[in-house]
């Protein structure tokens, strides 16, 4: 008996991959006269993912090849199957970006300025119906509350807490991260402002307004 090989050909769409193929036959026996028979290198079934983005199942004709990949006539041989139901299982594979979700807000006197990572984005790969509306990868764990803080934030974040269902991390992607927070002090600066470089809009008609000093001190913080 020979083991049923399943061969795709055609594209897939944008980003898919097909991760691997089955056949409902796995074995097929071939009787017939010893010279034909000793022809046979395999049995392949050879299905069509042209532009798929999702499983691909068909029943499909079994071929009988020589170790070059002819077919190898049938007229004289007997096969106990000559079609099986080939499956590929396509995945989509996809680079996201990170979006980090700061909640909370710093002490009195503080403000949050800026978040950043070692990693801004990741590959994924999975259902290629959920990762194709997956446009970014939102992180918003505790660990991002910054309420209350005074100083700036270092987490820790697993990806995959955070991954929907049927996606996980490509190979060779990290799992865990180290996400910034920056937090900074509130400083204010006095700046002297000459009147003359003041401009006056909206003022109601009949009103005038005139300083009573050449200069205007401006707090800026």
């Amino acid at each position: 008996s020979f083991r049923v090989e399943v061969e795709t050909e055609g594209d897939l769409s944008d980003g898919c991959f097909v991760d691997e193929t089955t056949s409902s036959v796995r074995n097929v026996t071939v009787s017939g006269p010893e010279s034909v028979v000793g022809q046979i290198d395999a049995a392949q079934v050879t299905l069509d993912v042209s532009g798929a983005a999702r499983d691909v199942a068909s029943v499909e004709p079994i071929v009988l090849v020589d170790a070059d990949g002819n077919e190898v006539p049938r007229d004289r041989l007997t096969m106990d199957q000559t079609e099986t139901t080939a499956t590929a299982r396509v995945k989509m594979r996809k680079d996201v970006p990170l979006e980090f979700d700061v909640t909370g807000e710093p002490a009195a006197g503080y403000r949050y300025t800026d978040v950043s990572s070692n990693v801004t984005s990741v590959e994924l790969e999975g259902d290629p119906g959920v990762l194709s509306a997956l446009d970014e990868l939102e992180i918003s764990a505790s660990e991002l509350d910054i309420a209350g803080v005074t100083s700036s934030v270092t987490a820790v974040i697993r990806l995959e807490e955070y991954l929907p269902e049927d996606v996980v991390l490509a190979d060779g992607q990290p799992n865990e991260i180290t996400v910034m927070i920056t937090v900074e002090a509130q400083s204010t600066v006095d700046v002297e402002v000459p009147v003359e470089n003041i401009t006056v809009t909206n003022l109601a008609d009949g009103l005038n307004l005139q300083f009573n000093s050449s200069t205007v001190i401006m707090h800026i913080s």
